[in-house]
């Protein structure tokens, strides 16, 4: 008789129980459990730093990984600049910290984590709607909070 593996039996779900959704490490890649709210589900979410590069139901096997990094790494500069030109929340805090101190568009990038090609076209746009001001030299400008606005 050939050797035939049995299926493992059915593990029930506890309703108590408190899910695993501790960070896994596949292959050298970044992934983070959570759970699907109103389902027993887990949404195993691959990470590049601090952003998603992509999510699935399964557990991700170390090509779903590779294909999620190579995807998120194939988002254009472009794409990402108009991402950051919509997301308000990022202006907001933005300007909220200038209110406290001026900063160098250096300073501003890191603090965010974005790159100057992504945070320029954010500062310029938030310069011309008079929210922020700019001063100091083309190649250091400094950013701040214009007095009338604060």
């Amino acid at each position: 008789m050939p050797n035939v593996k049995t299926p493992a039996p059915i593990q029930r779900l506890e309703r108590g129980a408190v899910p695993d959704l501790s960070t896994l490490t596949i292959g050298g890649h970044t992934v983070r459990r959570t759970r699907l709210h109103g389902t027993p589900y887990t949404v195993y979410s691959t990470m590049v730093g601090d952003e998603v590069a992509g999510r699935q139901i399964s557990y991700p096997e170390e090509s779903d990984c590779q294909r999620h990094v190579r995807a998120h790494a194939s988002i254009t500069v472009e794409g990402r600049q108009r991402v950051a030109m919509l997301d308000t929340d990022l202006h907001n805090r933005i300007v909220g910290i200038l209110k406290n101190k001026e900063m160098d568009a250096r300073d501003l990038c890191r603090m965010f984590a974005k790159t100057s090609a992504v945070m320029g076209p954010v500062l310029a746009m938030l310069t011309t709607e008079r929210r922020i001001s700019k001063t100091g030299t083309p190649r250091r400008p400094i950013y701040s909070v214009p007095l009338a606005a604060a």
